[in-house]
Parts: C-alpha cells; sequence; structure tokens
C-alpha cells in the first residue's frame, strides 16, 4: 500500500469542504464498491464530486483509490457546451482537463480546489460556431503570479501556466466565479 492511506486523504477533503461552508457548491460523496472494479486498472474507494447548478461555478471530480493515488478531472465538456449555448454529442461527458489516478500530495489538491473555489482559474476553449462544437483545444490556466504555480503545473500537467491565446471570435475564455 502506497502511504498515502485513501480513508485520510478522502477525510481530509471532506474537512476541508465542511470548514469552508459554501452555499451555492454541494459535494457528493460516492463509497464505491471494490469488487466491482476488479478489472479495472486500478480501484476507486471514494468518489467526491464539488458541483453548482451554476455552469459560471468550476466542476471537480476527485476519486481516492484504495492504493491511495488521487485522480482529478475539472469541468466536463457538456457543461461547458451548454454554457457555450453550442449543441454537443450528449455522449460528450468528458473533463476538460484532468488526470487518471497518481501519487500526489494532498496538499497539492488542495491548493487545486482553493484556486477552483476562488474563481482563479479559467479555461481557454476554441469555440467553432458553424460546426457548433469546441475542441479539446481546452486549456486550464492559472495565472502565473499565483502561490505554488509552478508545483501545481509539475504536479498536475494539465494546468498551463503561460498566457493563453488572447480570446478572438474563435478562441473564447471562460471564467469561473467563486464558489461563495
Amino acid at each position: 500500500m502506497n502511504i498515502n492511506q485513501p480513508t485520510v486523504f478522502f477525510e481530509r477533503l471532506k474537512d476541508w469542504y465542511k470548514k469552508k461552508s459554501y452555499s451555492k457548491v454541494s459535494l457528493t460523496i460516492n463509497e464505491l464498491d471494490v469488487k466491482a472494479q476488479e478489472q479495472d486498472d486500478y480501484t476507486v474507494l471514494y468518489e467526491l464530486i464539488f458541483e453548482s447548478k451554476s455552469l459560471e461555478q468550476g466542476l471537480v471530480e476527485i476519486w481516492i483509490t484504495v492504493d491511495g493515488y488521487i485522480g482529478i478531472g475539472f469541468e466536463r465538456d457538456c457543461r461547458i457546451s451548454k454554457r457555450l449555448g453550442l449543441r454537443k454529442n450528449s455522449y460528450s461527458n468528458v473533463f476538460a482537463g484532468g488526470i487518471e489516478p497518481i501519487c500526489i500530495n494532498i496538499e497539492t489538491v488542495i491548493i487545486f480546489l482553493e484556486l477552483i473555489s476562488d474563481g482563479k482559474v479559467f479555461i481557454s476553449v476554441f469555440k467553432n460556431h458553424f460546426f457548433c462544437f469546441f475542441d479539446k483545444g481546452c486549456q486550464i490556466v492559472l495565472p502565473n503570479e499565483i502561490e505554488n504555480a509552478e508545483r501545481l503545473k509539475v504536479e498536475l500537467p494539465f494546468i498551463k501556466l503561460k498566457s493563453p491565446e488572447a480570446p478572438s471570435h474563435l478562441r473564447k475564455h471562460l471564467t469561473y466565479k467563486p464558489w461563495t
């Protein structure tokens, strides 16, 4: 077993959310059936979903495996499509960014949640009106001046720190409001 204890991680994230007292973002907790996942590459013990009914507040899903690895998903394509007013295939429920479960420091996960909950992250998407979709050129972007930005870039490779392409009629920056 990894030195990262899954129950400790789970309790830490649950306590973090509870202390914040967010009124606009709910936390859904699922304890998953380990036996039903025997054929999978990894076994998820806990699934935490931080979600608002508002499309302007970022959705985050976190999975904690029995080995103490953590996976993160940020914002789903279907939510982005709705927000942009575009039609998107209903099966497109993939994330704009994220990582499969890896060995990661819980502090890094909490820093990432803090940035999302403070509204300091935006997604840069390529929008095509003719075909009514956006491409997977999504970038989750942090301002360079964010404290711990380099640490996040190393541990969460789906995050970009450099300035993205400027918004245009095809490139749109979706900002997110704080969870408060």
